[in-house]
């Protein structure tokens, strides 16, 4: 029992460390249009790609989403 309490510790640590190490390079990747480099067309549209995976702005369109929810009309005046 205590060795594959210890295994399994042991490869947990290295799961969380694997995904640390993709975070920190997600990191970088998307700071780098910061810099002032001239980059092709095919990188400045993976970017915005990236900064939105990062951003957590999965859901492009959240505030229509919203608004269908929870904004109510009634008789062309709108209730929240």
């Amino acid at each position: 029992m205590v060795v594959f309490n210890l295994l399994m510790s042991f490869m947990q640590t290295l799961s969380l460390n694997l995904l640390w190490g993709m975070i920190n390079a997600l990191q970088m990747i998307v700071f780098l249009p910061l810099y002032n480099i001239t980059f092709p067309a095919s990188v400045n549209q993976l970017f915005s790609v990236l900064i939105q995976f990062a951003t957590f702005d999965i859901i492009p369109y959240i505030d229509d989403i919203y608004d269908f929810l929870f904004k109510f009309k009634f008789a062309g005046a709108e209730v929240e």
